[in-house]
């Protein structure tokens, strides 16, 4: 099950980056004498979370959708994530805007309540 808050998504929704987040951070500086010196620690900030719908998997219904970008408008909300068997804190990743990309599955005018839509949803561990 995913589950973001109260609303429940797509069990086939992909952490598209899962293994992408870097745990330590280094910068390396040259001292008056030449010498090398690297000052390493462990990033406090939390996760990045993308969860995707692909073509082939995780599509969204309208409704979903429609949760996500009203619970997006929403700058100091933090929600429950429950991803599996994994849950974290969350809020919506703003300063990788946009936090919710959507298109529709098949390319259709009008809008209908039987759209399905892939996409991205970008949020941050806190």
């Amino acid at each position: 099950m995913i589950k973001i808050g109260n609303l429940i998504l797509p069990s086939d929704l992909i952490w598209d980056n899962e293994y992408d987040n870097i745990r330590v951070i280094a910068a390396r500086e040259r001292t008056l004498t030449g010498e090398n010196v690297t000052f390493m620690q462990q990033v406090q900030d939390g996760l990045n979370i993308d969860l995707v719908a692909y073509s082939d998997s995780g599509w969204m219904t309208r409704e979903q959708v429609d949760a996500l970008y009203s619970m997006s408008q929403d700058v100091n909300a933090v929600y429950e994530l429950i991803y599996h068997t994994a849950t974290f804190n969350v809020r919506f990743r703003f300063e990788d805007a946009p936090v919710i990309e959507t298109t529709k599955l098949i390319k259709v005018a009008g809008i209908n309540e039987t759209d399905l839509f892939i996409g991205r949803i970008k949020l941050k561990e806190v």
